[in-house]
């Protein structure tokens, strides 16, 4: 049972580690602030420099340089960087407040988490290739461990 429970944990893309309620998250923290000071040039629609940064699986993605612009050290995180010397935002654009890069740079600090959204649901499909390759040799048609039989 708590393979099956690690196995889902894997399969989700997040921890079951405690999380604390100060502890920023994208959709909670991140998304607005960087929607409100980014979002008129690194948008779904507008993406300077190839980037977006509306979501998790753009940030991920990164742009032009095809780095993540967010990666779990702070010192490798391009958007840090960015944000870090001053080169973003721009000259001439409003600038990120110190509670706002303070909040950023936690985040990243942090790993950069992102609760799990429906973007992320897990089927059948993705999850019987694990069980087959790793569960039945134990639970299957032979030996069923723990009266276990994982084929179906």
């Amino acid at each position: 049972m708590r393979f099956l429970l690690r196995l889902s944990v894997l399969l989700c893309g997040f921890s079951v580690a405690a999380s604390a309620d100060d502890e920023p998250t994208f959709e909670k923290h991140i998304q607005p602030l960087l929607k409100s000071r980014c979002g008129k040039c690194h948008s779904g629609t507008t993406k300077k420099g190839g980037l977006d940064l509306s979501s998790m699986v753009a940030i991920r993605k990164g742009g032009e340089s095809g780095e993540p612009a967010v990666v779990k050290s702070l010192d490798e995180s391009l958007l840090w960087i960015m944000i870090d010397g001053g080169d973003m935002p721009p000259e001439g654009q409003p600038q990120l407040k110190p509670d706002e890069k303070s909040l950023i740079r936690k985040w990243i600090e942090g790993g950069a988490r992102s609760a799990p959204t429906s973007e992320a649901k897990v089927t059948q499909h993705e999850v019987f290739p694990y069980l087959y390759t790793r569960c039945v040799v134990c639970h299957g048609a032979r030996r069923k461990e723990g009266d276990l039989d994982l084929r179906t």
